[in-house]
């Protein structure tokens, strides 16, 4: 009896920290594991943990400071290009005046908000700056804003930028982390399973079988439920087990032999005694219609389940590695 193999590399990020999750939690409750494999446990556990962590948190970016010092500086700059605007109103020359009143209808229109959210800001002055550097080049000019309005489109123009490339840094960080956390917990995962298999071997099954048997349940579940789901099924001999892991014993090894009730020899047309090649008659002292004298052939009982109160898997459209089977 061993673990069977699982290509784990394969499973999204949520079912691969799931089945980790759960095969901890279940092993934490076995006594054989926390009495003879308590260090690839606790290395198992340790490196699901650090999993999770980079899974749900969302790391501060360093360009966090920077992006907030230009919100400040353009800010001001708008500031400043509102208030003289708003004073250039009253101003006696009548081209100047004209030319502030029609950047001031443009402040209206625009309605450009310090507080608003950077993205939504940012879009807003940079329509509003377009058309300062443009058609309307000259009543900035006249106005004497013309370094002002460079010194905002300038900030805001590296504002937008440095947003970009913190959502992509952000965006590889986050990948990076989760790959480089997947790979310690296969790691202790691969560990983990040679151990438990090897101390099976030497010492035998019976202190082992619990785990060993709703271990294989699980992974027959995987095989069929979320490898299948993406085409990707790599063995095609995989145990026949029951459908939820929690069912403990359900697993591989059942012999399911008996099931049809049938396994004698049904279409031998040149036996006189049957030579329609019909089904014979089953015996009734034995229904199972092949030597078996227990019957239907059904599965052995089931053994323990360490595995009481797992999770379900999640669904999950996260990116899928190739790799090796553990």
């Amino acid at each position: 009896m061993k673990i069977e193999t699982l290509y784990i590399q394969r499973l999204t990020n949520g079912a691969h920290y799931s089945y980790m999750h759960n095969i901890v939690v279940a092993a934490g409750k076995d006594a054989a594991v926390q009495e003879d494999a308590k260090k690839w446990y606790d290395e198992l556990a340790t490196s699901v943990e650090e999993e999770e962590k980079v899974l749900v948190i969302s790391p501060k970016n360093d360009k966090t400071q920077e992006i907030s010092d230009l919100d400040t500086k353009r800010d001001n700059d708008y500031r400043t290009f509102e208030r003289i605007v708003k004073a250039m109103l009253g101003m006696p020359d009548e081209a100047q005046k004209k030319s502030a009143q029609v950047l001031d209808q443009k402040i209206k229109d625009y309605k450009v908000n310090v507080d608003d959210q950077y993205d939504r800001e940012t879009g807003m002055m940079m329509n509003l700056v377009n058309e300062l550097t443009g058609a309307l080049k000259a009543d900035v000019a006249r106005l004497h804003l013309t370094e002002l309005v460079a010194s905002m489109k300038s900030a805001n123009d590296s504002l937008n930028n440095l947003l970009m490339e913190r959502t992509e840094d952000d965006a590889q960080h986050v990948k990076d982390a989760v790959r480089k956390a997947r790979k310690k917990t296969d790691d202790a995962y691969r560990d983990f399973v040679t151990a438990v298999n090897a101390l099976a071997f030497l010492y035998g099954d019976e202190k082992w079988a619990a785990l060993i048997k709703w271990m294989n349940a699980y992974i027959a579940r995987l095989k069929r439920e979320a490898l299948k789901e993406t085409g990707k099924n790599p063995d095609d001999n995989e145990s026949d087990a029951g459908d939820d892991p929690n069912e403990g014993g359900s697993g591989s090894g059942g012999d399911n032999s008996g099931d049809s009730g049938n396994s004698g020899d049904s279409s031998d047309s040149n036996n006189p005694n049957n030579p329609g090649g019909t089904t014979p008659t089953p015996d009734p002292e034995n229904p199972g219609g092949n030597g078996d004298s227990t019957g239907g052939g059904t599965n052995p009982p089931s053994g323990g389940n360490p595995g009481s109160g797992m999770t379900p898997l999640p669904d999950d459209d996260d990116e899928e590695d190739e790799g090796e089977g553990i």
